[in-house]
């Protein structure tokens, strides 16, 4: 896989959509307010052409990627998704990781009792 492939991948995946929640439900134009999204995207990157095997993060707003560790991470990724082979297989492995202190300020706290098992 090429590295234009890769990021076309993400950008299209990672495009704007329209809820009430981040403000561009009626206008789908409108600006999104910063901080609005509560997802990230790190990747494993493993066989990707012009891009060193590492650990990345996908910048939406700049539509690339940062890489944050450099080396082979197969295992690391196959661990890290249930000890599935595919994840140290593939060209690059994707973990969302969410934030969800800034979830709970938008939405509030859960008004519901949590139960610990």
């Amino acid at each position: 896989m090429e590295l234009e492939e890769a990021e076309r991948i993400l950008d299209f995946a990672t495009r704007d959509w329209p809820a009430d929640w981040r403000g561009n439900f009626q206008d789908p134009t409108a600006e999104v307010e910063r901080g609005t999204d509560f997802v990230a995207l790190y990747l494993y990157v493993h066989r990707v052409r012009g891009c060193e095997p590492g650990v990345y993060r996908w910048d939406r707003s700049a539509s690339r990627l940062a890489q944050l560790h450099r080396g082979n991470v197969e295992r690391v990724a196959a661990f890290l998704s249930l000890e599935q082979t595919l994840a140290g297989n593939s060209c690059f492995t994707v973990s969302m990781i969410a934030d969800l202190a800034k979830a709970a300020q938008v939405f509030g706290q859960s008004r519901l009792p949590v139960r610990v098992f």
